[in-house]
C-alpha cells in the first residue's frame, strides 16, 4: 500500500491529465469560434493551474522537509517525477496562454513573421474575423485583460499565502531557538553543578585518606605503649 505522497502525486497527475483535456477543447474553440467559449472558463483554467502548481510545490517541500522513511534513491526518483509533471504543467500553461491571447486570430490579422500585410491593404476575412467588428474585437481584448487581472489576483493571493507560511515557519523556528538556548543554559548549569560536586568528592577523599593515616598512626603508638607496658 503506498504512502500519502504517492496518493498526492497520483491526484496531481490526475489533475494534469484533466487539465490537458480542458486545454485542447478551449484552443480548438478558441481557434473556430472563440465568440463561443464561456467567460468563466479561462479563469478556471488558470486557477487549476495555479492549484496545480501549488500541489506540485507542496510534493516537492514532502521529500525536502517530511518525514518520509524512503531511502535517498527513492526521494531522486519521486522528485525526478514531480520535475516532469511540472514541466508537462509549464508547456500546458504556454499552450493554455497562447489561446487564450487568441494569437490565432492576431496572426491571421497582423501576419506572422514570415507573413506580415502591408499598410493601406485590405486584409482577406477568414474565419476568425469575418464574424467580428471592431467592437467586437475591443470587447474580446477586454475580456483577456479581465482575465489576466484576475490570473494576477490569484498569483497575488498564493504569494500572500505563500509569505504568511513563511511567516509562521519563521516564529515556529524562533521559539525552537529559544526553547534550544533554555535547554542549553541548563546543561550549563548542570554541568556546571556536577563539577562543583565532583570538587567536594575529590576533597571528601582526601580527607578521608588523612584521617585514615592519623587512626593508623594512632594505633601504632597504642600497640607500642602496650608492648612497653607488657615487657616492663
Amino acid at each position: 500500500m503506498g504512502d500519502s505522497w504517492e496518493y498526492e502525486y497520483d491526484n496531481a497527475s490526475r489533475q494534469l491529465q484533466q487539465l490537458v483535456t480542458e486545454v485542447k477543447s478551449f484552443e480548438v474553440q478558441q481557434r473556430n469560434n472563440p465568440g463561443a467559449v464561456q467567460k468563466q472558463t479561462a479563469p478556471n483554467i488558470r486557477r487549476a493551474l495555479s492549484n496545480l502548481s501549488n500541489d506540485l510545490a507542496r510534493l516537492k517541500d514532502a521529500l525536502v522537509y517530511g518525514n518520509l522513511r524512503i531511502t535517498d534513491k527513492e526521494k531522486m526518483r519521486r522528485n525526478a517525477m514531480v520535475e516532469q509533471l511540472g514541466t508537462q504543467k509549464n508547456n500546458l500553461t504556454n499552450q493554455f496562454e497562447n489561446a487564450a491571447n487568441n494569437n490565432f486570430a492576431r496572426n491571421e490579422l497582423m501576419g506572422d513573421a514570415s507573413s506580415k500585410r502591408a499598410w493601406g491593404k485590405q486584409a482577406k476575412d477568414n474565419e476568425f474575423t469575418q464574424n467580428f467588428n471592431n467592437q467586437q474585437l475591443f470587447n474580446q481584448n477586454n475580456t483577456v485583460m479581465q482575465e489576466h487581472d484576475q490570473a494576477l489576483d490569484l498569483l497575488s493571493n498564493s504569494l500572500m499565502r505563500q509569505k504568511n507560511m513563511a511567516s509562521a515557519m519563521n516564529t515556529e523556528l524562533e521559539i525552537h531557538n529559544q526553547l534550544l538556548d533554555d535547554v542549553e543554559i541548563g546543561v550549563d548549569r548542570t554541568t556546571s553543578r556536577i563539577q562543583h560536586t565532583n570538587s567536594k568528592m575529590n576533597i571528601l577523599k582526601e580527607n578521608a585518606s588523612s584521617c585514615g593515616m592519623i587512626i593508623c598512626i594512632v594505633l601504632l603508638i597504642i600497640f607500642i605503649i602496650v608492648l612497653l607496658a607488657t615487657g616492663e
